[in-house]
């Protein structure tokens, strides 16, 4: 697992807190949540594959592990678990915050529901509530996005459908 460090701004004592994992960081406007994104990928399996010269061959098949937490940081030596989201896309990339706080993003290769190609924007307070989603599929990818500051306004970098190799611009 990915354990996150922590330390002290002014002093930059620093610390380890147990059960604080990711991979992925983001703290809320407020500064009293963080919230951390985990993935990892594992071996599921093998799918084994019947050449026509009888030579059989066996291909590893794998899996996602991706979570989404949100640890309370009242007490910023030993932030605590405050809730938690498994499956909230698949093949994790990246979190992203709005500036009002209300939203929390969890990017991801495939988006959510995973094999959607949506971005979710969760409530942080609520992650059993279903997410706003932002429908991208075919227009642009969901593993990249930004919250604008001060208008209720989400960009994402669209996909080109045209290839530009060997033309001016």
């Amino acid at each position: 697992l990915s354990s996150i460090l922590t330390a002290h701004r002014d002093h930059g004592d620093a610390r380890e807190p147990e059960n604080l994992i990711g991979r992925t960081l983001a703290i809320d406007p407020a500064g009293t949540r963080l919230y951390t994104g985990y993935q990892d990928i594992y071996q599921r399996g093998v799918h084994l594959f019947m050449n026509p010269d009888g030579r059989i061959w066996d291909t590893p098949t794998y899996g996602n592990i991706d979570i989404l937490m949100v640890y309370n940081l009242r007490d910023a030596v030993h932030p605590r678990l405050q809730a938690f989201k498994e499956r909230p896309g698949a093949g994790g990339s990246g979190l992203r915050v709005s500036p009002d706080g209300r939203r929390l993003t969890y990017l991801s290769h495939s988006g959510y529901p995973a094999g959607s190609g949506a971005i979710p924007g969760w409530d942080p307070t609520d992650l059993e509530k279903k997410p706003v989603t932002y429908e991208c599929k075919g227009k642009a990818g969901p593993a990249r996005m930004s919250y604008h500051p001060t208008l209720p306004l989400v960009v994402v970098p669209a996909r080109s459908e045209e290839r530009r190799v060997g033309k001016e611009c």
